[in-house]
């Protein structure tokens, strides 16, 4: 590879950004770091740059360069070059080591962010139980309606509706939730009550 390839991949690496959150990886454009993810919009902390290290490097080489002036000469020149050289892999050392501590502390936060997404799927399961039982709970996690549901456990399993239609007759009171809107007038859930009950649904194809 040659070395303007390795910059042109190193410049790429030096812009990824990584979600600890949901594990989304972005090229931000205009800036190094974006100020939130742009997938689930947690806000991110850009890493601690490495612009002090860099100026210590330049610091160094620039007294090198003073030093080797008033004793080597001619050789000055050649001289200097080589610390610029070797001031240049020390920066890039320094970045890789933060960029990797960086990774590693996302990859920390991303199973922390698994951990607890998890123990509040339990949370939630437990909780459906108490208040609906087993067989209930078990139902409103696969997520699909069925007759003899209640609206708490349809809301439990798919929200509050986006629209809603009744009708109250003379022995019973017939209710209509809409969900996933598809037009004006149509979407492609609809689920039917009667006095608080399931009777049926009805999917449309999207």
């Amino acid at each position: 590879m040659s070395w303007r390839g390795l910059f042109s991949t190193w410049s790429r690496l030096s812009r990824l950004n990584s979600c600890p959150r949901c594990g989304h990886s972005w090229y931000p454009r205009g800036h190094l770091h974006s100020r939130a993810c742009p997938a689930c919009g947690q806000a991110l902390t850009p890493p601690r740059s490495s612009s002090g290290i860099g100026c210590i490097g330049v610091v160094v080489a620039l007294v090198a360069l003073g030093w080797s002036i008033s004793t080597f000469g001619e050789r000055t020149v050649g001289a200097f070059f080589g610390l610029c050289a070797v001031a240049f892999v020390a920066v890039m050392v320094a970045r890789w080591q933060l960029r990797l501590r960086d990774e590693r502390t996302a990859e920390a936060a991303a199973d922390q962010a698994l951990l607890d997404a998890r123990r509040e799927r339990e949370a939630r399961f437990e909780r459906l139980i108490a208040e609906h039982g087993a067989d209930a709970a078990m139902r409103i996690s696969d997520g699909k309606p069925w007759q003899g549901a209640t609206q708490a456990m349809v809301t439990e399993m798919l929200g509050p509706p986006e629209a809603t239609a009744s009708r109250v007759y003379k022995t019973k009171t017939s209710e209509t939730w809409k969900y996933r809107r598809l037009d004006a007038k149509h979407f492609a859930l609809t689920v039917s009550f009667e006095d608080g009950v399931c009777v049926g649904w009805e999917e449309r194809d999207t």
